[in-house]
């Protein structure tokens, strides 16, 4: 079996590796489990991941990126996903599934304001 995580090393602040490979993988989810914020290296720069269902970790995010009003942008791993939380029109839907993969501000359904992750009306989404 192959991994996606093959060459992916975990580091701490100082640079040192923590885990590498699929330790590294598994090491992550725990942190973001855990309520952590978690760095990922990418191709454009770092995107920093957090456990969206825990408040407590996107407050800590928000004050740390100093947002506490702006939307995050939540990725989700399928279009039915984002359907079951917000409404999208066709013109989104194609733009969601697009090979460009922008990130789409979106109308929630649910706006009960218990989410800590956007305002009450929006959610910025990527598939």
């Amino acid at each position: 079996m192959s991994s996606l995580w093959a060459g992916a090393s975990m580091l701490d602040g100082q640079g040192c590796e923590l885990a590498s490979g699929d330790s590294a993988l598994i090491a992550t989810i725990e942190m973001l489990l855990a309520g952590r914020i978690v760095a990922l290296k990418g191709l454009g720069g770092f995107q920093l991941l957090v456990d969206a269902n825990q408040c407590r970790a996107v407050a800590r995010l928000r004050q740390r990126k100093h947002r506490p009003d702006r939307p995050f942008a939540v990725m989700l791993p399928s279009l039915d996903d984002v359907q079951q939380c917000c409404e999208v029109s066709d013109s989104e839907a194609e733009m969601l599934e697009s090979h460009r993969a922008p990130i789409v501000l979106l109308r929630r359904r649910n706006r009960d304001g218990s989410s800590s992750l956007v305002d009450d009306m929006h959610l910025a989404i990527l598939t």
